[in-house]
């Protein structure tokens, strides 16, 4: 049974921090975010009278009972450094997931001391809309680290897929194309109902790619079609100059 788990992160990790306090599991969770998004959990808490289960810090500081910790920290240039700092303040024998979209794992995973206790930790939708977890195994991530994740997965409901340490993983390398063609496909003179009421069900999914690109956002999906572009060379991955424009 796990007890404890620290959240870091600002907006960024909400979803999966009230998903963690509301799992029933009787978890304590540490959040550590902007005022707004820890005002925001602190509100959610005390709705449902779980203000004995969190914890809300505005800065990350020694906690030494945690068993996984989540960087849910923006990508960005400085994502390597802020994971050593977590690992830094939490148990050696901790696990740490790492969520990263533009970046492999392993890159970030490089700041920190004990490798083999991190592993990447994709959640598609953090506010738990979608209910699965990508995890990806760093080039140093061991057995045990992620039989452990694997574990903790299961107690929050979260299905488990195996994806490769490449930026995207396999969700977000898939979203970009989709919303990309479908960019095309308006500039061509489509209707955007018609594309997605196509690809809804033709897919049988419910939505399709352009409310979800606006979902997670247009400047993600061109960000990702920019960084995959040029690390592949993909046609694919060419961005639509309408994304750009919007």
């Amino acid at each position: 049974m796990f007890k404890t788990s620290v959240v870091v992160g600002n907006s960024n990790g909400l979803g999966v921090a009230m998903t963690l306090i509301l799992a029933g599991k009787g978890m304590d969770v540490t959040f550590i975010g902007d005022d707004a998004a820890r005002s925001e959990v602190s509100d959610k808490a005390k709705k449902d009278k779980l203000q004995d289960k969190i914890s809300v810090l505005n800065e990350i500081e020694p906690l030494s009972d945690v068993e996984v910790a989540f960087d849910f920290s923006p990508d960005g240039n400085n994502k390597k450094a802020i994971a050593g700092e977590i690992e830094s303040n939490i148990p050696e024998n901790a696990v740490m997931a790492i969520h990263t979209v533009l970046s492999d794992v392993s890159r970030i995973a490089a700041g920190t001391k004990k490798r083999n206790r991190v592993i990447g930790a994709r959640y598609v939708a953090p506010d738990s809309i979608i209910n699965h977890v990508e995890v990806t195994r760093t080039l140093d991530t061991d057995d045990e680290t992620y039989k452990i994740f694997e574990e903790f997965a299961g107690t929050i409901s979260k299905d488990v897929v195996a994806a490769p340490d490449i930026v995207g993983g396999i969700y977000f390398r898939l979203l970009p194309v989709s919303a990309n063609m479908a960019a095309r496909l308006i500039l061509e003179g489509v209707a955007i109902d018609d594309i997605e009421t196509a690809m809804i069900y033709g897919t049988n999914s419910k939505i399709g790619p352009l409310r979800v690109a606006d979902y997670v956002g247009v400047d993600l999906v061109l960000r990702l079609l920019e960084v995959i572009y040029a690390e592949s060379g993909e046609a694919a991955y060419r961005p639509c100059p309408l994304l750009k424009n919007m």
